[in-house]
């Protein structure tokens, strides 16, 4: 089995590449620079290059707030380029595993979203994600759908390094404490992924949820990174606020549960403590 991986550099792509390699899987890893994906015309044909025997896109545009004003960029590259992956896959009667968001739903629930719960996105990443989504279930038919939420990991920018960040620059910091979701490390999304592609004979082909567990704000996950962290870092001090008082400009779902019964089912593939990868994470950027 030869792997397409696009999108090495991301949080999820690296740690998928670094398995992918660790395990002796055949597979070739595109960046930014080896696959522009706002250059809609190409990306067949690069894939063609590759021969693959599956695609898994870990590519996206996922800067939230800078999608409402860069509306085209994002669904280009989360909708248009992901339908151009999806032809290929079905050309040449291949699977293609996709990876989607949370952000799909409006956060209105009160109890974790299942996969064919309604969908209402609350902003341009949302929609262009979902879009996406639409685009591999309408032409490519052997297809997984795989939904994530709050991703953090040693490689990219996540909330997790932010916090970092500001412990070391502030002398307190504020943080939302009405929005409640999963943490969910890219390292364990990795090893789905893989667990995937090993089962891939069976035909699991649709859409599934991930994410780790426990559930927590953003103020009680900022509050466990400060828990983490060594020395007097761990001493600043930590705010909870309101969304109302810090305003974005893409609106967020103040509920981001997602229910992962059906991956257990499918997958034998039970969500996992979040707060296990925390610590790697923060000594890695420590060592930056």
């Amino acid at each position: 089995m030869k792997v397409l991986l696009i999108g090495r550099t991301g949080q999820v792509g690296s740690e998928i590449h670094a398995l992918l390699h660790a395990r002796g899987i055949d597979h070739y890893a595109t960046s930014r620079n080896e696959l522009d994906l706002t250059a809609l015309s190409t990306i067949q044909e690069t894939m063609i290059q590759h021969t693959p025997d599956v695609v898994i896109n870990a590519s996206a545009y996922t800067a939230v707030d800078k999608a409402e004003e860069e509306i085209e960029l994002a669904q280009t590259i989360n909708h248009h380029a992901v339908k151009e992956m999806a032809l290929f896959c079905e050309a040449k009667a291949i699977p293609f595993i996709h990876l989607s968001t949370d952000y799909v739903f409006d956060g209105k629930a009160k109890t974790p979203y299942k996969e064919d719960d309604p969908v209402n996105p609350l902003g341009v990443y949302g929609n262009s994600k979902y879009a996406g989504e639409e685009a591999i279930r309408a032409l490519c038919s052997q297809h997984i759908i795989l939904r994530i939420s709050w991703v953090f990991g040693q490689n990219g920018h996540n909330f997790v390094k932010t916090m970092a960040r500001l412990f070391r620059e502030k002398d307190a910091v504020n943080v939302v404490d009405d929005q409640i979701g999963c943490p969910t490390p890219a390292c364990d999304v990795a090893q789905l992924v893989l667990v995937m592609l090993g089962r891939l004979q069976d035909e699991p082909w649709g859409t599934y949820h991930y994410c780790g567990t426990p559930s927590v704000s953003w103020y009680g996950f900022a509050k466990k990174i400060r828990e983490v962290m060594t020395g007097p870092l761990a001493l600043k001090a930590l705010n909870s606020i309101t969304t109302e008082e810090y305003p974005t400009p893409a609106k967020r779902p103040a509920y981001s549960i997602l229910n992962t019964e059906k991956m257990l089912e499918t997958f034998g593939f039970a969500p996992l403590d979040w707060r296990l990868a925390l610590r790697n994470v923060l000594e890695l950027d420590d060592n930056e």
